[in-house]
C-alpha cells in the first residue's frame, strides 16, 4: 500500500510537469503571436490609398512604426491545374511585413505578387504531398507560385496585396502594429492611431497573453510554496529545528530568486492594473468594464484563421492551468492525509 501510494505521487508530479510544459509552450505561442497589436477597422476595408499615406507619413517620424495591413475572405476555391483539382480555403491577404501576422517562419517576400503560402492540408488536398514549393496554383483567375507551406494553419492561402491596384478578392480590414523595442507591456499605439487618423478598435490579444503569464509565473511559485510548507513542518518535529528552518528558506529564497529572473518581464503586468495615483478608486472599476467590453467585442467578432490559432492556444493553456490546479489540490490531500496518519501511529 505504501508503494502504491508513492507511485501515485510520482504519477501526479509526473502529470503537473507534463501539464506545466504544454502550459509553457502555449504561452510561447501566444506571446509570438501577439508579439504584436491587433486592430480591426470597423467602418469597411483600407484602401490602398489609404495605405499609401500612412505609410508615407511613418517614415517621415523619427520613430516610424512598422505595420502590417491585412484580412481574410473564406470560402474561396484554389486549383492545380494539373491535376484538375480544386480545394476551398481562406485567402488570407497581407501588405506589410507577414512576420507580423504568421508567426512561423515564411519565404514570401512582401512586393511578391506572383508568389503565395499554402496550408499544409490544402497542398494534400491539391497535390497529395505536402513538398510543393515551386508548383504553382491558380487563385481568381491568376497564376501563383507557392513560395513555402504552412504548418501551423491549414486550408489557408496567404498572398500579399496590392497597394496600386485592387486585385480581385483583396481584403484589408485588419492592421497589425509592431511593439518597438523599450516599449512597455501597457502601450497601446494610441500616438500612431491618432497622427494617421486611424478609427480602429483594439483586439484585445494582450489580455490573453498576460493572463498565461501570469499563470505560467503563479503556478510554479505556488506549488513550491505548499512544498516547503510541507516540509517545513515535517522538519520542525526534528530535533534540529533551527537549522531545518534556515535550509526551509534558503530552499525558498533561491526559489523565488530564479522565477524572478525567468519571468520578469512578466511583471509589467502590473504597470496596467496600477493606477496612478492610490486615491483613483474607480480606476479599477474603469478598467474591469473596459476590459469586460474589449472581451465582448473580440468574443463576438468574426474569427480568422489567425485569430482561431491564438484561441486555441489559449484554450489549451486553460485546460493545462486547471489540471495543474487539480493536481496540486490532490497532492496537498494526500499530504494530509500522510499527516493524519503519522500522528495516529503516534498515539498509538
Amino acid at each position: 500500500m505504501k508503494r502504491l501510494k508513492m507511485l501515485t505521487g510520482i504519477l501526479l508530479c509526473g502529470v503537473i510537469l507534463m501539464c506545466y510544459t504544454s502550459l509553457t509552450a502555449g504561452a510561447m505561442l501566444i506571446r509570438e503571436q501577439t508579439d504584436c497589436l491587433f486592430f480591426r477597422n470597423e467602418s469597411g476595408d483600407w484602401s490602398g490609398k489609404e495605405i499609401v499615406q500612412i505609410q508615407e507619413n511613418e517614415e517621415q517620424q523619427e520613430d516610424p512604426q512598422q505595420f502590417t495591413v491585412w484580412g481574410q475572405l473564406d470560402g474561396q476555391q484554389v486549383q492545380n491545374p494539373e491535376l484538375a483539382r480544386q480545394a476551398e480555403v481562406s485567402a488570407l491577404w497581407l501588405l506589410g511585413p507577414g512576420s507580423l501576422v504568421i508567426s512561423e517562419p515564411v519565404c514570401l517576400e512582401e512586393k511578391d505578387i506572383r508568389g503565395c503560402l499554402i496550408g499544409e492540408n490544402t497542398a494534400q488536398k491539391l497535390f497529395g504531398s505536402s513538398e510543393v514549393t515551386g508548383r504553382a496554383v491558380v487563385f481568381e483567375g491568376r497564376s501563383l507560385i507557392i513560395r513555402d507551406v504552412l504548418h501551423s494553419i491549414s486550408d489557408v492561402l496567404v498572398l500579399n496585396a496590392s497597394a496600386e491596384e485592387a486585385l480581385d478578392g483583396q481584403v484589408l480590414n485588419r492592421m497589425n502594429l509592431k511593439r518597438t523595442a523599450g516599449q512597455n507591456a501597457p502601450w497601446n499605439g494610441d500616438a500612431f492611431l491618432i497622427r494617421n487618423s486611424i478609427d480602429a478598435v483594439q483586439i484585445a490579444y494582450p489580455l490573453a497573453r498576460d493572463v498565461v503569464s501570469l499563470e505560467q509565473l503563479l503556478l510554479p511559485f505556488g506549488v513550491l510554496a505548499s512544498v516547503s510548507i510541507f516540509l517545513g513542518k515535517r522538519l520542525s518535529q526534528s530535533r534540529n529545528q533551527p537549522i531545518a528552518c534556515i535550509v526551509i528558506l534558503l530552499l525558498f529564497g533561491t526559489a523565488v530568486v530564479i522565477f524572478v529572473r525567468l519571468f520578469w518581464p512578466v511583471f509589467t503586468v502590473t504597470q496596467k492594473i496600477t493606477p496612478g495615483k492610490w486615491s483613483d478608486f474607480a480606476y479599477f472599476t474603469t478598467l474591469w468594464k473596459q476590459e469586460a467590453e474589449a472581451v465582448a467585442q473580440m468574443t463576438a467578432m468574426e474569427k480568422t484563421v489567425i485569430d482561431a490559432k491564438i484561441w486555441k492556444a489559449f484554450c489549451h493553456s486553460q485546460m493545462d492551468t486547471f489540471l495543474i490546479l487539480t493536481g496540486i489540490l490532490l497532492l496537498r490531500c494526500r499530504m494530509k492525509e500522510e499527516k493524519d496518519t503519522g500522528e495516529t501511529n503516534l498515539q498509538k
